[in-house]
């Protein structure tokens, strides 16, 4: 609250606890998660959001971002060590719903779909293009599906248009596959895309 109200004395807080959360060992990210869920239902009580928090916020999702990603060669990574990461996927989806709540689902939404939507555009050109640099994103969709409103009619036909163009690597369908099954009740409203729904999960089986 003290962050809130003052922060012009504060705000260097948030900002170092940011670099803490983008830093690249696994074992320090996650003590901030705490922090960002705290702040984040404090400023979700407010009627506005100020720009700095709302960048701080931005900034956050793009570590996250880069933190889903699988290792190089992740079928080498000791039995533990894979699930410990599986599991902190799901607490970084955790922080990525607090990010929603800051920033608002829909914007949220946006900004994963502007990185998919450039990485699967790499592949259709033959840029060489890591299948991790589509699955991390397609991870953060699926992580941010409860938040979302199922009557939108701005991004997610977007992402579920992008669907048929996503590569066929077995990762990358298995996370495609489960983004379409978080958004079950958006399809629900929206009918028109059970068809081809169907028709992706059955080729994935």
């Amino acid at each position: 609250l003290l962050i809130l109200q003052h922060p012009e004395t504060f705000f260097p807080i948030v900002e170092a606890i940011g670099e803490c959360s983008a830093y690249p060992d696994l074992d320090i990210v996650p003590i901030t998660f705490q922090f960002w869920m705290r702040l984040a239902g404090s400023i979700g009580k407010k009627p506005s959001v100020s720009p700095l928090f709302s960048d701080a916020y931005r900034s956050l999702m793009a570590a996250m971002m880069k933190h889903l990603r699988y290792p190089e060669d992740p079928e080498q990574m000791p039995p533990q060590e894979a699930d410990d990461f599986r599991s902190f996927r799901h607490v970084i989806g955790d922080t990525l719903k607090d990010c929603c709540v800051v920033l608002g689902p829909e914007n949220c939404l946006e900004s994963v779909l502007e990185v998919l939507t450039a990485a699967v555009a790499d592949v259709n050109t033959g840029k060489p293009t890591p299948w991790q640099d589509i699955e991390a994103p397609l991870f953060s969709l699926r992580s941010m599906g409860a938040e979302v409103d199922p009557a939108d009619e701005r991004v997610i036909p977007k992402i579920m248009d992008l669907m048929p163009l996503l590569p066929n690597h077995p990762r990358i369908r298995y996370s495609a596959i489960l983004v379409i099954s978080r958004y079950t009740l958006w399809t629900s409203q929206h009918a028109t895309y059970i068809p081809f729904q169907l028709q992706f999960v059955s080729a994935g089986f």
